[in-house]
């Protein structure tokens, strides 16, 4: 994804019989979706916009209907996409809030200005997000809230109180 829009969920699959998409959202409270506006759907590396045409809920899901997608074997066209919307279509943050997707890519730091590697993902588990950080041997969970996330800058997102949190090693890739 890039600067100018937000990674918010994945198509699963068709949903019936006229072109509607199954979406998973990363975050089961969001509803940043919205019938009228537009999304980015990217698969294989290759990006396409949409205009949401219809939108609802269904239980954790978002079930849509977009242009030019009319038959269920169109829908499936779609499985395993990236949605991606605008950032202009999200709510504004206050001064001290970030989105969390924003920090992937970003090092890690502690308060004291330790290297601890760069967040590579985010881990969702019901409670608080946790960041996923890797130094190149070891990797370690985060949560990505107080009193752990002290600040996030351009480049450096700078935790605390991760002195006693384990650290896994990295499986080794297979050859």
């Amino acid at each position: 994804m890039d600067r100018t829009t937000l990674s918010i969920g994945v198509v699963v699959k068709p949903h019936g019989f006229k072109g509607l998409l199954k979406i998973r959202p990363y975050r089961e409270t969001s509803d940043v979706l919205q019938e009228g506006r537009s999304i980015w759907l990217v698969l294989d590396g290759q990006w396409t916009k949409h205009q949401l045409r219809s939108v609802r809920r269904d239980r954790q899901w978002f079930l849509v209907e977009i242009d030019g997608c009319v038959t269920r074997q169109a829908a499936e066209s779609w499985r395993g996409a990236k949605v991606a919307i605008p950032r202009e279509n999200l709510p504004a943050l206050q001064a001290d809030e970030v989105y969390l997707a924003d920090c992937i890519g970003l090092d890690a730091v502690t308060l004291a200005g330790r290297p601890l590697g760069r967040i590579e993902g985010l881990v969702e588990t019901g409670g608080h997000d946790l960041f996923e950080i890797q130094d190149g041997q070891e990797e370690l969970l985060v949560p990505a809230c107080a009193p752990f996330l002290v600040d996030v800058t351009d480049d450096t997102v700078v935790l605390d109180k991760v002195e006693d949190l384990p650290r896994h090693k990295k499986p080794r890739k297979k050859r």
